[in-house]
């Protein structure tokens, strides 16, 4: 038996039955400029029940025994639905709430003897209802022009209600077909995908236990986690040319070898033999020769990520100095490293297995290959998961005074009507899956992967994360890592990272401006006349924080005006802005 540390948390293997939840769908509908409650509806296999009284659909959740600890109750886009069907009840002050930014992951409702748990389908995928419906071949109902706008007529409700209903049945269905799948590959629905694919893993993937690291490895650890690579190299007008996607890039490389955990060392002051001889990470001082156009390790600038030749310090993966030299980078100085003594390959059997699933599934047209696909993707990140800045949402109205300036005395906190806001930093709450050495390896891989293609090429326009843009032809490939050819491009206007239009030779628009939703429904053209006046006007439903802080109503309409910058900052261009032409672009210098 092997004993450890008591520091050490460990990530066992899971066993036992797997179990199934009593599944729902719900649905509301609202309208007035306070979007106050119109109607809903609450769906599962044996009933579809409409309430046009917001107290009755209430009660229905909080009384009937139905809904008990082991229900899940789908929405999609819960945060409207749980607060226009709770808000102004007393039930809204005792809610629990698990968010990611805006996005509300889970509501958790306890009620005498048992818990209602509310969950969000977009925590598996992010598609509307609409997708969803064509997805389980049950399509969305034609919606009505004058909902959310005004009250119904007479005759108009008994269509809303036939629409509300069938939302709910498509968000119910979709829940049941997670369910199914998620089972029948052998694991446990967990509240998103990302949790769901960590369960696989342990039930059946995992050979031995692991040995979480100290919360000082971990600190440490997260600070040579960078995120994907995103850049456009030559901007404006451009012609004839083709995106590629890797196929499954971050799985495609989870088959590689990995640090074993249960090795891990650290060294105050390190050296170059380490990183020539064992995995792991080291704080070094770098310099890029400044003859590379298109450099490898990126470095943080503020909250900026760049690629920058020139001198400059920062924690790397030891797999990403190794390849780094041997494009011509000098490790100049070597502080302190964490490294590991011994290697395994954690994930090659987990990749390899699912691929092959996958790929009989798609060769059948199965939609569940759908789900496999999800589960090779999300694994990863879990590894990585942020336990800084995790945020707890707790109501107060029910708290002392004491008690309210005891959780402000070890927290940050942002008071706003009954709810109080933390920043949770209690090394107590760390999972034992967190090691973020097996998250930042999986994105290194990925990188050196991304740029092996990218120095093959003559010309380089743009890149994010698994895609790239070029006139060169590159092979297409179905296989697992390879490139295949995603658009061939008529013409199209790349600006920044992530802002981009193009038209394809099948006069298909695609459009992408980041922190802009409404540009998902833009076409060309539109892009074109946002470029001259990059200035939007929208209106958006009222976030949980900005409710809670101007004293609104939940899901209040906001009318919102951004304007956006058009210049890209992460590399040196050469003349101004013309969106007529290709400019071409060198990448920043910098020097410690």
């Amino acid at each position: 038996m092997i004993f450890m540390p008591l520091k050490y948390k460990i990530m066992r293997k899971l066993s036992g039955k797997i179990p199934s939840y009593s599944l729902f769908g719900f649905d509301t509908e609202t309208t007035g400029n306070n979007q106050d409650f119109l109607m809903g509806s609450i769906v599962n296999e044996n009933d579809k029940i409409a309430f046009w009284d917001q107290e009755e659909m209430i009660n229905a959740f909080i009384e009937n025994p139905i809904f008990r600890r082991s229900s899940r109750i789908f929405a999609t886009n819960l945060y409207f639905d749980i607060t226009a069907l709770f808000r102004n009840s007393d039930y809204m002050d005792d809610f629990q709430f698990i968010f990611r930014g805006t996005h509300m992951i889970q509501a958790k409702l306890p009620i005498k003897d048992r818990c209602l748990i509310f969950l969000d389908t977009s925590n598996f995928y992010p598609y509307s209802v609409k997708k969803m419906g064509e997805i389980l071949k049950l399509p969305k109902l034609k919606e009505p022009e004058f909902i959310g706008k005004r009250m119904p007529k007479e005759d108009e409700k008994s269509y809303i209600e036939q629409y509300n209903i069938r939302d709910s049945e498509i968000t119910f269905k979709f829940a049941e077909f997670l369910q199914k799948s998620f089972n029948n590959m052998g694991c446990k629905m967990r509240i998103t995908a990302a949790s769901t694919a960590m369960d696989l893993f342990k039930r059946h993937y995992m050979i031995n236990d692991m040995f979480q690291e100290p919360i000082e490895t971990i600190s440490t650890l997260y600070q040579a986690y960078y995120g994907a690579r995103s850049e456009v190299f030559k901007r404006g007008l451009i012609k004839n040319v083709n995106y590629y996607d890797f196929n499954s890039l971050y799985p495609s490389v989870m088959r590689n070898e990995y640090p074993d955990v249960s090795s891990s060392k650290t060294r105050t002051i390190g050296t170059k033999a380490i990183i020539d001889h064992y995995d792991g990470i080291s704080d070094v001082v770098v310099k890029c020769p400044d003859d590379i156009n298109i450099p490898f390790l990126p470095s943080r600038f503020g909250k900026k990520l760049i690629f920058p030749t020139g001198i400059f310090k920062g924690y790397y993966s030891n797999v990403e100095l190794r390849y780094a030299e041997k494009l011509g980078y000098e490790i100049l100085e070597v502080g302190k490293q964490i490294y590991y003594t011994k290697s395994h390959f954690p994930f090659k059997r987990y990749v390899e297995e699912l691929y092959a699933i996958r790929k009989e599934k798609k060769a059948n047209n199965d939609s569940t290959e759908l789900i496999i696909k999800m589960l090779m993707n999300s694994l990863y990140g879990k590894f990585g998961q942020k336990i800084y800045g995790r945020q707890k949402i707790i109501n107060i109205s029910k708290l002392s005074f004491e008690e309210i300036n005891k959780l402000s005395e070890n927290a940050k906190t942002m008071i706003s009507k009954n709810f109080m806001y933390i920043d949770d930093m209690n090394p107590s709450y760390i999972p034992s899956h967190i090691m973020p050495i097996y998250a930042l390896y999986t994105t290194a891989y990925g990188k050196i992967k991304l740029y092996e293609t990218i120095k093959t090429l003559s010309d380089v326009i743009y890149c994010d994360t698994d895609s790239i843009v070029t006139s060169d032809i590159l092979k297409d490939s179905k296989e697992l890592g390879e490139v295949k050819l995603e658009h061939r491009i008529k013409e199209g206007i790349f600006l920044r990272p992530k802002m981009y239009a193009f038209k394809t030779n099948a006069d298909e628009s695609i459009v992408r401006i980041k922190g802009n939703s409404i540009s998902s429904k833009w076409n060309y053209d539109r892009f074109k006349e946002f470029i001259l006046n990059p200035k939007i006007n929208i209106q958006q439903f009222s976030t949980f924080k900005t409710s809670n802080r101007l004293n609104i109503p939940y899901n209040s309409i906001l009318n919102l005006s951004k304007e956006f910058s058009l210049n890209d900052d992460k590399r040196i261009w050469d003349s101004e802005l013309n969106m007529t032409i290709m400019q071409d672009s060198t990448p920043i210098k910098v020097k410690l």
